[in-house]
C-alpha cells in the first residue's frame, strides 16, 4: 500500500520516495540503513519536525523508491540526496545517518557543501575483520536462491528489546528491499570503506557519534581520524537504535545541537 503522505521526485527515470515535514531555518536530512527504509527514522522525523524542516528519504532500491537493476554505490545514493536537497532548496542541513546511512552522509560531506553537522548512529566504518565477515555473510545469504525468513532472522539478531510494531517495521523494510540491490549495496560498502579514513578526515564540521551496545566501530577508532567528535552511548539497544530507543537518540541529537550552537555563539 502506498503511503498517502509520500512524496516522489523522478531523477533520470528513477522515482525517489521521501517525506518532508516541519518548518524553520534549520534543516535535517535523515538517511536510513542498508535494507531499511525511511520508516526506521519516523520517530526522528516526528521529533525534529516540531522545530525544523526534515527530509526523510527512501534510498533507491529501498522502501517505496524504484528498484532498478543496477550497481548500488555509496556515491550514487549521495548524488540522489543532493538532487532531492536541490529540489527543495536545502543548502545546509544536519545529516543524521543510521548504520549505512552514515557512510552516505560522510560521502555527502566530501562531495558537497550541504552538511553542517553529522550524526553518526552506529556506523559501519573503519570496519574490523569481524564486521567485514558479517557483511560478507549477508552478501552470501542474499545471493542464495532461497533466503526465506532472512528479514525476521536478522531482526531477531539485531534487536535487544523491541515492541512488535517496531519489529514489524524492520521486517517489512527488509522484505520490501530488492535483494539484488541490497547485495550490491553491501558489496560496494566493502570497497568504499577502504577510502573511509581519508573521507572521515575531511569531516571538519561538528560530529556526533551515537554508539550501540555492540558497535560496528569503536569510539577510539573514529576519534583517531575525527578527533573533534562528541560521543554518546545508548542503553538497551542493538544496531537499530532509531527504532529501539528513539527517545535516547532524539535527546542526544538535541543536546549535541544545543552545545554546538552555544559554542558558535560564544
Amino acid at each position: 500500500m502506498t503511503n498517502k503522505n509520500m512524496m516522489m521526485k523522478n531523477r533520470d527515470g528513477i522515482n525517489l520516495s521521501y517525506k518532508i515535514a516541519g518548518n524553520g531555518t534549520l534543516n535535517f536530512v535523515l538517511v536510513h540503513n542498508a535494507g531499511g527504509s525511511r520508516q526506521f527514522m519516523n520517530d526522528q522525523l516526528e521529533y525534529l519536525s516540531c522545530t525544523a524542516r526534515v527530509l526523510n528519504v527512501d534510498l533507491r532500491g529501498h522502501g517505496e523508491s524504484d528498484k532498478p537493476e543496477q550497481n548500488y554505490t555509496v556515491e550514487g545514493f549521495a548524488e540522489d540526496i543532493v538532487y532531492l536537497c536541490q529540489a527543495h532548496d536545502i543548502k545546509k542541513a544536519v545529516f543524521v545517518g543510521l548504520n549505512y546511512g552514515v557512510n552516505v552522509a560522510i560521502e555527502l560531506a566530501n562531495i558537497s557543501s550541504l552538511v553542517s553537522h553529522l550524526v553518526l548512529i552506529d556506523p559501519p566504518v573503519l570496519m574490523e575483520p569481524w564486521v567485514i565477515q558479517l557483511v560478507q555473510e549477508h552478501i552470501d545469504d542474499l545471493n542464495k536462491p532461497a533466503h526465506e525468513n532472512f528479514a525476521e532472522t536478522l531482526a531477531e539478531a539485531v534487536f535487544l528489546n523491541i515492541t512488535p510494531d517496531k519489529k514489524q517495521v524492520a521486517i517489512n523494510a527488509f522484505e520490501t528491499t530488492a535483494k539484488t540491490a541490497l547485495a550490491s549495496t553491501y558489496e560496494n560498502l566493502l570497497a568504499w570503506d577502504k577510502e573511509s579514513v581519508r573521507k572521515l578526515q575531511s569531516c571538519t564540521m561538528p560530529v556526533l557519534y551515537i554508539q550501540s551496545g555492540e558497535p560496528f566501530c569503536t569510539e577510539d577508532a573514529l576519534r583517531t581520524h575525527c578527533p573533534h567528535l562528541m560521543a554518546g552511548k545508548v542503553v538497551g539497544s542493538g544496531h537499530w537504535a532509531t527504532l529501539e530507543v528513539p527517545d535516547q537518540v532524539n535527546s542526544m541529537i538535541k543536546r549535541f545541537l544545543d552545545i554546538t550552537e552555544n559554542k558558535s555563539n560564544a
